[in-house]
């Protein structure tokens, strides 16, 4: 009797862990419309080419805007869903100030940690990676994911600013059309003039979209000024 309890706590201890382990892996699947506030499903629904979601540090921004990267990425959009749908694979860039800001965020929301070169999984799950090339000059940093999307294969390069000559057509994916592009925090502004020339043919010829994600800390830039004057 007593081994047949021991034998039951062990299967019930292994089915809570692979559950958190399912969780923690696929969490795009646990998320619900009323887990985001109005402002953010503002940003789901905007049909403009760009859009900036400003606001204090840890209040979600970044979040919602990896959420709508990874759903765009895969093409997985939820039944609540009332935003824009691509219905095709998608060619991205995320943007983040510099190689460490881009690995521990923006990498880390869409993708998870780095354990010995695995993702552990955010918004994309682990099983719907098929390739990752990676830095050469950070450790656990990824250059270019390759992953599976409902309608094909979508491709997202990661690029800090500190990696663009801005302003003399020598982006490091210059001369690429783009379907989204992620900038998390403000970037410099001679760099948003080669974002839009990027996104130009975008989405099936349509124009792409450039998503702003920032907490205004370097003060009115013009960037910040075309969003909140014009």
């Amino acid at each position: 009797m007593a081994n047949t309890s021991v034998e039951r706590y062990k299967l019930v201890a292994e089915a809570l862990i692979a559950a958190k382990r399912y969780k923690d892996t696929h969490r795009r699947e646990f998320i619900s419309e009323s887990d985001w506030y109005d402002w953010q499903h503002q940003s789901f629904t905007s049909d403009k080419q760009q859009t900036m979601l400003m606001a204090a540090n840890r209040s979600g921004k970044t979040m919602s805007a990896g959420y709508h990267f990874g759903v765009d990425l895969t093409g997985d959009y939820p039944d609540w869903w009332k935003g824009e749908t691509f219905r095709h694979p998608v060619d991205c860039v995320a943007l983040g100030v510099d190689n460490m800001q881009l690995k521990d965020v923006v990498q880390a929301e869409l993708f998870g940690d780095v354990i010995d070169k695995q993702f552990t999984g955010g918004w994309v799950h682990p099983s719907e990676i098929i390739n990752v090339e990676w830095s050469p000059q950070t450790v656990a940093l990824a250059r270019r994911v390759t992953l599976r999307s409902k309608f094909g294969t979508s491709h997202v390069t990661l690029r800090s600013y500190t990696q663009s000559k801005t302003g003399q057509a020598t982006l490091s994916f210059a001369g690429t059309s783009k379907d989204i592009i992620w900038v998390d925090e403000c970037p410099p502004d001679q760099l948003v003039g080669q974002l839009v020339m990027r996104t130009m043919t975008g989405r099936k010829g349509k124009g792409g979209v450039i998503r702003y994600t920032m907490t205004p800390e370097l003060g009115v830039t013009k960037l910040v000024h075309s969003f909140m004057d014009e």
